[in-house]
Formats: C-alpha cells, structure tokens, sequence
C-alpha cells in the first residue's frame, strides 16, 4: 500500500512513518467498467470514506433536486486523484455520482479514521489539506472552465 499512496500528489511530503500510519487505514477497491464507486445523495458511515485513484477514469454525474426541472450536469473521463472530499469534509450527502468508464482501481480511505489521523497528527494534516486544497481548486477551475466556455 506504501507504493501506491507514494504516487499520489496528497501525500507529497510525507516521511514514510506517517505514510505507514495511513496506511493502516485504506485498503483497495477495484471497479469494473460501468461500476459506481460513489452515489449521490447516499449518506451513512460508508460513505465518509474517501477515494484515491491509483488507475482509471470516471464519470461523475450530478442530478439537480427533483423539485427544479430536470437536469444533469455530466463530467467526463476524469483523471482527478482525490474522489468523495466534500462529503468527507462536511459530512453531508454525496454530491455527485462517481462512475468508472474503465477498469479502475481507487485507494478507499476510511474517512472518520483519517480525519481523527489527521487532527491528532497536526503537521501531516496541514501537508494533507493544503494539497487536498490544491486538487479541489484545480477542480473548480476546469468545472468552471466546463460551464462558461
């Protein structure tokens, strides 16, 4: 698992004693093409876990609410390394469906666990954030990029 979270940006930094640690706390998830990694709008424990794609491409597809008029905004063939953080940060809903167009195989992260890792382990979880903050925003430039052009 060492080498796996060595090829993730997030984890850039790290000794190998804090990549031990959160080693611990993931284990592997494969997907067959087709296959949905997150659903929208699902909420238990499970789904506080978050997503690290070793291999792969995704689809997310978000559903708008049933009481505006039907619509989905469609996101395809993403590369992105970091699925499923805004449910694991503010603890609410998936916001959007996550499925993979390929084969694809991800890092699940249990996310209750690695946020406890991560406040109790300040100096790593500043490293962690700042990069988790780093891929969002890169997210939310091409999403906008997407919408207005």
């Amino acid at each position: 698992m060492i080498e796996e979270l060595h090829q993730l940006s997030i984890f850039d930094g790290l000794d190998e004693g804090a990549l031990e640690e959160i080693a611990e706390l993931c284990s592997i998830r494969v997907c067959a093409a087709g296959e949905a990694l997150l659903e929208q709008h699902a909420e238990n424990e499970a789904d506080r876990d978050l997503y690290l794609l070793i291999n792969g491409l995704v689809d997310v597809v978000v559903r708008l609410p049933e009481e505006s008029e039907p619509h989905e905004v469609r996101l395809e063939n993403l590369d992105y390394e970091l699925l499923g953080e805004i449910a694991w940060l503010h603890g609410g809903r998936r916001s959007a469906t996550v499925t993979c167009n390929r084969p694809t195989e991800a890092i699940r992260l249990n996310g209750p666990a690695f946020m406890e890792y991560l406040e109790r382990n300040r100096e790593v979880g500043f490293i962690v954030l700042k990069r988790m903050m780093e891929i969002m925003s890169r997210k939310l430039q091409d999403n906008n990029l997407l919408l207005f052009f």
